[in-house]
């Protein structure tokens, strides 16, 4: 699958502009809409909130055994209870790592796609010594950008709704725990279980929050970045 981190292909192996820019249309339709998959989402969303109940449980739970003490009969089940926690968030933790390399494996792609019918190599369009020479049939560089391919399918992604609104939600939601964590840890301090739970909890959160703000944010402005460059281009090519 075209997601998978697998060789990308040069733009000197298609033949003609017509066969590169069929895929590049069919190949960015897809990335794009595997990267901006709600099931994706849903699972890094769930995956960040259950480890950060595993944190806030662990650090409540340590918290009580160094301030209560453990007994001797105790020290089994704390044992195990330890080990159950240490393992749940290993394995979150993993499940977020893999998540974020299929987000970072789908960017390198779309990037590459984006970008391949403008890379050394690629095949020009065939006709008059005007279009030999670059010169498209447009000469307003505007409605020639329109044209590309590329362009729409970025523009359509870098000012979706469907990105503006993951990343004010992704936002929203690191500000409250970042917020939250200061008050709990202003007016409770964090040596008492609920309060070192709370504290830790919202702090994992608001990372993993954070980290989805700006790697969306990033796209964003990666996709502005090259409809410029592009413009640019066509601009100095009208020159």
């Amino acid at each position: 699958m075209s997601s998978s981190p697998l060789p990308l292909p040069s733009a000197d192996e298609f033949s003609d502009q017509a066969s590169l820019l069929g895929r590049q249309q069919h190949e960015l339709t897809e990335l794009i809409a595997a990267d901006l998959s709600r099931i994706r989402g849903m699972a890094f969303l769930c995956c960040a909130s259950l480890l950060s109940l595993c944190v806030a449980a662990g650090s409540a739970f340590g918290v009580y055994a160094a301030v209560e003490g453990v007994s001797a009969e105790d020290r089994s089940s704390v044992l195990l209870t330890s080990a159950l926690l240490l393992a749940a968030m290993l394995a979150l933790g993993m499940a977020l790592f893999l998540i974020r390399r299929g987000h970072q494996d789908r960017w390198r792609a779309i990037r590459h796609w984006a970008t391949l019918d403008r890379q050394p190599g690629a095949p020009r369009p065939h006709g008059s010594e005007e279009d030999q020479h670059g010169q498209h049939a447009s000469t307003d560089p505007e409605s020639a950008l329109q044209q590309s391919i590329a362009v729409n399918q970025l523009l359509r992604y870098g000012t979706g709704l469907t990105l503006h609104r993951r990343v004010a939600a992704s936002g929203t939601l690191c500000l409250f725990s970042v917020v939250t964590t200061l008050l709990i840890a202003l007016n409770q301090g964090v040596m008492s279980p609920a309060s070192a739970a709370a504290c830790s909890g919202f702090t994992v959160f608001a990372l993993c929050m954070a980290c989805v703000a700006a790697r969306i944010g990033g796209r964003g402005k990666w996709c502005n970045q090259e409809r410029e460059t592009r413009y640019r281009m066509l601009t100095s090519s009208r020159g």
